[in-house]
C-alpha cells in the first residue's frame, strides 16, 4: 500500500509488519477487505496498570483466568472489559435496583410479555441473574458492557419460539441503528 502523509511503519521479526497513521475511510475499507491484514485498531492511550485483580471471585470467574480450576488465584480481567459491547438479554427482565446491577448501563428496549411490568423490574429474577453473570461488578465477565433488556419470558419462566424470534428481530433492528 502507498501510505501517504504521516504514516509510520514498524517491523517486528521476519514476518510481522504494522503501520499507524490517519487514513481516509476509503483506504481503511481497502485494508479491512485485504486478507493479508490481520487486525485494524484505533490508536488509544495505554495505562501502566490495565488489568484488575478481583480477589475472592466466584468460581466461574476463576476458571476463566486460571489454567487450573483448583488454584485460588484472583480473577484477572482487563480494566475496560466490555466497553463498547452491547449485550441483549432475552429473559424475564433486569432488576436495575439489584445492588449488583445498580451501576450498570441498562436500556429497557421492549417488553414482549403478556404481563408488562415497570422498567427496571424482574418479577421472576432469572433475567437479573443472567445479567449479573454477564456484567455485575462481583459476578460479571464484561463488567463495563451495555445491557439491553428485551423482556421476552413470562413471570412463569416460559416463553414461545415466536416471542423469542420477535425479540431477536427487534434486537437485530436496534443493532443496525
Amino acid at each position: 500500500y502507498s501510505l501517504s502523509g504521516s504514516a509510520e511503519t514498524y517491523k517486528f521479526g521476519k514476518d510481522f509488519r504494522s503501520f499507524s497513521g490517519e487514513f481516509d475511510e476509503g483506504l481503511i475499507q481497502k485494508l479491512y477487505d485485504d486478507p493479508r491484514i490481520a487486525s485494524i485498531s484505533i490508536d488509544r492511550d495505554i495505562e501502566i496498570q490495565e488489568y484488575v485483580l478481583q480477589g475472592n471471585a466466584p468460581q466461574h470467574l476463576l476458571r476463566l483466568s486460571s489454567s487450573s480450576p483448583t488454584t485460588h488465584q484472583p480473577y484477572i480481567y482487563h480494566s475496560n472489559a466490555g466497553i463498547g459491547v452491547d449485550v441483549y438479554v432475552f429473559d424475564t427482565g433486569i432488576d436495575s435496583k439489584n445492588p449488583n446491577l445498580q451501576n450498570l448501563n441498562v436500556l429497557k428496549l421492549n417488553d414482549l410479555t403478556n404481563n408488562v411490568v415497570p422498567e427496571g423490574v424482574d418479577p421472576q429474577g432469572h433475567g437479573s441473574a443472567m445479567a449479573g453473570v454477564v456484567a455485575s461488578e462481583t459476578f460479571g465477565v464484561l463488567k463495563k458492557c451495555n445491557l439491553i433488556d428485551l423482556r421476552s419470558v413470562e413471570n412463569s419462566g416460559f416463553s414461545s419460539l415466536s416471542t423469542l424470534l420477535k425479540a431477536m428481530s427487534i434486537a437485530e433492528e436496534h443493532f443496525r441503528i
